[in-house]
C-alpha cells in the first residue's frame, strides 16, 4: 500500500495541509490534496499580488505531485496531474468522495480543522492505494453566516446561484470562505504570515 509513503511526501515533506485518497465511481483511483488559504488573501485590489500568491500555493502541490510521482512511476505506475483550477474536473467532488468533508451552503467543502479554506489538487494512479470507503462527515450547520456575507446574495439555503456569484468569484471574493465558523485551526491559519515557507 503506497498511502503512508505518499502521505510523508506531501505532507512531511511538502507541508501540505490535508491528503486522502478516492476511488471515482468508474473504479479510478486518485490521491487529492489540499493547501489552506489564508484569511484575506483575496481580499486586495492587486490582482497581480493575488496571482503571486496563489503561485506559491500551487508550487508547492506541483512540487509535492512531481515527487510522489517520481516515487510512483519508478514502480511502474502511472500518474496523472489535475491542475487546481481545473475546469474538467470538480476537484470539490473529488475531496468529497475521499471523505474530507461534505459540501457547506456556500458549496465548499469543509474540514474539520480547516473549514473551507482550502485549495485542492489531485492525482489518478493506477498504484495500489487504498481509498477511502467510510461515511463522508457533514460539518456544515447551517448557520448562514455565509448568506449573510456574500455581496451577491448569490447563497440561500437551497444553494449557490452561480450567475449571482461569478462576477464577484472573478474578482477573488473569498468573503463567505472567511466568515464560515467551521474548523478548530483557523485562527492559526488566519496568524499565518508566511503560508508558503513553514
Amino acid at each position: 500500500m503506497y498511502n503512508d509513503y505518499i502521505i510523508k511526501i506531501l505532507v512531511e515533506e511538502h507541508s501540505i495541509d490535508v491528503v486522502s485518497f478516492g476511488e471515482k465511481s468508474d473504479g479510478t483511483k486518485y490521491v487529492i490534496a489540499g493547501v489552506i488559504l489564508p484569511k484575506g488573501l483575496r481580499d486586495t485590489q492587486n490582482l497581480v499580488d493575488v496571482s503571486g500568491s496563489y503561485f506559491q500555493l500551487f508550487n508547492k502541490l506541483r512540487k509535492g505531485f512531481a515527487q510522489s510521482f517520481s516515487l510512483l512511476e519508478r514502480y511502474n505506475y502511472r500518474c496523472q496531474g489535475v491542475s487546481p483550477i481545473s475546469v474538467k474536473e470538480d476537484l470539490r467532488g473529488l475531496a468529497r468522495i475521499a471523505g474530507i468533508g461534505e459540501r457547506g451552503l456556500n458549496r465548499s467543502i469543509l474540514h474539520k480543522d480547516y473549514g473551507c479554506n482550502l485549495l485542492f489538487s489531485a492525482f489518478y494512479t493506477n498504484a495500489p492505494i487504498k481509498p477511502f470507503r467510510g461515511k463522508v462527515p457533514d460539518y456544515c450547520f447551517k448557520c448562514g453566516a455565509c448568506i449573510e456575507v456574500c455581496p451577491g446574495k448569490a447563497i440561500s439555503q437551497r444553494g449557490v446561484s452561480i450567475p449571482r456569484c461569478t462576477p464577484y468569484s472573478l474578482r477573488a471574493c473569498q468573503k463567505c470562505l472567511d466568515i464560515c465558523p467551521v474548523g478548530n485551526k483557523k485562527e492559526d491559519i488566519y496568524e499565518r504570515k508566511n503560508f508558503d515557507n513553514r
